[in-house]
């Protein structure tokens, strides 16, 4: 998606929302009409707004939703990140499984041992070989002095991976191309304000003549 405001995005978006669910109204397509509206509503990628996505993944982390929140990360590696070069899938692979340690070490510093038990034993059945380490977190008494656990308890590390993975999904939008009737809303709202910077500068204008004479 090439580089644009994103409060127009947004309020294009919205415009052709309303748009097909007008037609669909019309057509008498009423199952549709609710599939659409009950789909816009829990608007997965928020209008394309890279924080509010960091923000519900982050959210879903932090209130144990493990399923969701990798659901989340599935739709977002199928539709986008599949599409990045060869050379980035393993960038992606890395912050998915630092995800995962995020939720981990979520899990270690709120109390919930519970979370920290069913993570490992869901990776311990899918054969992991990345997590091997990771199975003595739970007999660990201070896993933030621990060398193999240390980096992953500090904020500087949960720092540079919300930034990471913000800097991923940037990437990933940025050429996304946009559907016919997105662009023609965008473009007749850039034209629209364009017209609206000449109407302006053509009143500036006459004012500063009519100061000249």
């Amino acid at each position: 998606m090439a580089k644009r405001d994103q409060q127009g995005l947004s309020q294009a978006l919205a415009a052709v929302d309303r748009e097909v669910s007008e037609y669909l109204i019309f057509r008498g397509f009423i199952q549709a009409h609710r599939a659409f509206s009950a789909e816009t509503r829990s608007d997965r990628l928020h209008e394309f707004q890279v924080d509010r996505v960091v923000e519900e993944l982050l959210r879903l982390l932090t209130t144990y939703e493990y399923t969701a929140m990798m659901d989340l990360w599935a739709f977002l590696q199928e539709r986008f990140f599949a599409n990045l070069p060869h050379t980035c899938w393993a960038v992606v692979h890395h912050l998915e499984l630092c995800l995962q340690r995020f939720y981990l070490v979520n899990a270690v510093q709120s109390g919930h041992p519970a979370k920290v038990q069913a993570f490992l034993q869901h990776v311990a059945r899918s054969g992991a070989g990345e997590w091997e380490a990771w199975f003595q977190l739970p007999f660990v008494k201070d896993p933030g002095a621990h060398p193999a656990f240390r980096v992953y308890f500090t904020k500087e590390w949960a720092s540079r991976l919300v930034v990471s993975i913000h800097n991923l999904l940037t990437t990933a939008f940025h050429d996304v191309p946009l559907p016919a009737l997105v662009s023609q809303s965008l473009q007749s709202r850039e034209t629209a304000a364009l017209q609206a910077q000449v109407v302006a500068l053509e009143a500036k204008v006459q004012l500063l003549e009519r100061g000249a004479h």
